[in-house]
């Protein structure tokens, strides 16, 4: 290199040095590496020596932090070549040198690859970019090796690419033990996974401070499936559809998943017979809904979001707007052991269909409105501010509630009595609750709608000795169809 080259790159380096100044930051390596090349270029000159141009560019872009896998590991990217050894070197070179891995657009064919150290990859897009499995590939992207936390096995970034099961891959991203601590998922297209499992995106355990932004994730058997100490992790802006089962389940009833929230997104069972509940939750401390919307199509048979019995779970959703169909009968379905169900709606919205009444409706034409269901009552739920309408657009559901002042009879061990509270709406089949100001241990309260626009509270002393409880305001509530 001659002494003019050598004073040129000097020159732009300066001059790179000042971008950082300016609050690029030396972590800012594309553009870093934009203000050098591009003041090398025009401090050399067209006259300029082509190959200490090239060497120059050559080191800007591996010593400055970016690796090329098609210019450095030659991958092909062509969709017919088997670029899996080329895209495994091209990791472990970017992981060991601490540096962002490159894919130019092109569809990389590969029988898995997979991540155990940190690292960023970026693509161009989701649609220019794409990583494919070969048939038969149990993971397209795994990360993590499935071993108890390895030093360092965290942060990762992986972003604008395409995953394409090809129709039998098992997962698209396979997060292994301990490998979606502080993973960062941006701007994903997630299709085609219908091998074993059949996963969008799954965990095996352990995945802490996980951030899902802008993903598509669609024709696989699950979207996301987030299980067994899931903490603090969201998905956001992402739209989860067409999925065969279920869109997103979030725990597996064995291990608590805790402060998961799902905001402005679409999770809905588009597919003509998905059989799943659009969003299925088994076992979650925290999970927050906000702005998300499903809509089950024709041929969908399960409720938009289902809890299954078993672990505890508390649940705020806010502007949940949930809409049925002909065939699915529920909008939320909750277990018939509800005790361990914590729900509160704020301004949900959930929209039914003509269909044949799963209760006696004394108020209009038959109706089944796609409805908060339970066989039991309604565990630990509130509603504010909700609305559920037919398809007709009439207002098919309410909560009513009555109170009086009530002065019951002294009780003997095992008595029972019984006193009813107007409550107009109330009808028939409705769920009901009560309760009493001035109860004490050993009595017990049930209500039941006992006639339309009646509820009957009976209080029944169930220890071994005489109660006589003071006067007090008896409270009754009443979920109900109109």
């Amino acid at each position: 290199m001659d002494d003019d080259t050598r004073a040129a790159g000097r020159r732009a380096l300066t001059l790179g040095a000042r971008c950082r100044i300016m609050g690029f930051g030396t972590r800012r390596t594309v553009v870093v590496i934009a203000c050098i090349l591009g003041l090398i270029v025009t401090l050399l000159g067209p006259a300029s020596d082509s190959h200490a141009t090239a060497r120059l560019a050559q080191s800007a872009s591996v010593g400055n932090g970016i690796i090329d896998v098609k210019a450095q590991f030659a991958a092909a990217g062509d969709g017919i070549t088997d670029d899996t050894v080329a895209l495994q070197s091209a990791i472990d070179a970017a992981t060991q040198a601490n540096q962002v891995l490159m894919l130019p657009p092109g569809t990389y064919v590969t029988s898995g690859i997979t991540i155990t150290r940190p690292i960023t990859i970026v693509g161009a897009s989701p649609t220019l970019t794409t990583l494919r499995a070969v048939p038969g590939t149990k993971a397209v992207l795994t990360l993590g090796d499935g071993t108890v936390l390895p030093s360092g096995m965290e942060g990762f970034t992986i972003a604008n690419i395409g995953i394409d099961g090809a129709g039998t891959a098992g997962y698209g991203i396979w997060i292994r033990q301990y490998g979606g601590i502080r993973a960062r998922f941006e701007h994903l297209l997630i299709q085609n996974c219908l091998g074993d499992p059949g996963i969008g995106i799954g965990n095996e355990d352990h995945a802490y401070s996980m951030l899902m932004s802008d993903l598509t994730v669609k024709n696989n058997r699950i979207g996301l499936r987030l299980v067994r100490r899931v903490q603090e992790s969201k998905i956001i802006g992402s739209q989860i559809y067409g999925n065969i089962e279920h869109q997103v389940v979030i725990g597996d009833g064995q291990t608590q998943v805790t402060k998961v929230s799902i905001v402005a997104s679409q999770v809905e069972p588009t597919t003509n017979g998905a059989s799943g509940a659009a969003l299925l939750v088994n076992g979650v401390s925290n999970l927050y809904l906000s702005s998300v919307y499903s809509e089950a199509k024709t041929g969908a048979t399960g409720p938009a979001l289902e809890i299954a019995p078993g672990m505890t779970s508390y649940i705020v959703a806010d502007g949940l707007h949930m809409v049925g169909n002909q065939v699915a009968p529920y909008a939320i379905r909750l277990p018939a052991d509800n005790t361990n169900v914590n729900l509160t709606l704020v301004n949900p919205i959930m929209n039914g269909y003509l269909n044949n009444p799963p209760v006696e409706n004394l108020s209009g034409p038959t109706k089944r409105v796609v409805w908060i269901g339970t066989q039991n009552q309604p565990a630990m739920m509130s509603v504010r501010g909700g609305l559920v309408v037919g398809e007709n657009g009439g207002r098919l559901w309410g909560n009513y509630v009555g109170t009086v002042e009530y002065d019951p009879p002294a009780l003997a061990p095992g008595a029972t009595v019984t006193t009813t509270v107007a409550v107009p709406g109330a009808m028939k089949g409705d769920m009901a609750l009560a309760g009493f100001s001035a109860i004490r241990d050993g009595v017990y309260l049930s209500a039941v709608v006992s006639s339309k626009d009646t509820i009957t509270v009976l209080f029944e002393n169930k220890s071994a000795q005489t109660i006589d409880l003071p006067s007090g305001t008896l409270k009754v509530s009443t979920w109900n169809y109109q």
